[in-house]
């Protein structure tokens, strides 16, 4: 089985009909960064047009029913005076599991710049190596995700047509995203939505992270 082919890593999917206010929506929503208002407007005009072509997408965690793909077509819906909408249920291990998928089927999507695909990408290359212990191998899951991908690297590499050193770059930028994220509290230090908006460059980061460092004993 060839580690990746995208139907090997989809998990079991039931497809029903359910009322809007059974789904809960905040879970996962900020996942990934939102919508202009531009693309917004003509997702909603085209749903306005032709009804809602594609089920939104569910994970039944116990007794709920947690949106995972379709925020933005729920969101519409709802302001069309929708009370009942196509789901199609996928069975998710765990809530990382959920968020490992969305990220792997969502990011092509998104017109992401360079600072947040680069930020989302590590994020994803973090999540895989955790949920398989590192680049091991690890026990098979519902839907024989984890047993699929010995390289982690190599896996996104070749899933996003980029080098493995890409991918390891974005993981170590996601770092210095997050600990800047962290330190920020009463400092003038930029917040992340300000440093993935483009506003500074790369190397203007890495000088941030290596001022930090001593300050906080970080090495």
């Amino acid at each position: 089985m060839n580690a990746t082919d995208n139907k090997s890593i989809v998990p079991s999917m039931t497809v029903e009909s359910m009322k809007i206010d059974e789904i809960i929506d905040d879970v996962f929503s900020n996942l990934l960064p939102a919508l202009s208002s531009e693309v917004y407007e003509g997702l909603k005009a085209n749903i306005k047009s032709d009804g809602l072509r594609e089920s939104i997408i569910v994970w039944k965690e116990g007794e709920r029913y947690i949106l995972v793909d379709g925020h933005n077509r729920l969101k519409i819906c709802k302001e069309l005076g929708y009370t009942e909408i196509k789901v199609t249920n996928k069975n998710f291990d765990s809530q990382r599991d959920t968020e490992i998928w969305i990220l792997l089927n969502q990011m092509h999507r998104r017109n992401l710049n360079k600072y947040q695909w680069t930020y989302h990408i590590g994020e994803l290359y973090q999540q895989l190596k955790q949920s398989q212990g590192g680049d091991r191998k690890s026990q098979k899951s519902k839907y024989d995700f984890h047993t699929l991908i010995s390289d982690t690297g190599k896996f996104l590499a070749d899933k996003f047509k980029v080098s493995i050193s890409t991918i390891k770059v974005a993981s170590e930028f996601k770092n210095s995203v997050d600990l800047i994220e962290s330190k920020r509290e009463g400092t003038s230090l930029p917040s992340k939505d300000e440093l993935l908006s483009g506003d500074h460059t790369m190397k203007e980061i890495k000088r941030m992270v290596k001022d930090l460092r001593p300050q906080f004993g970080l090495g």
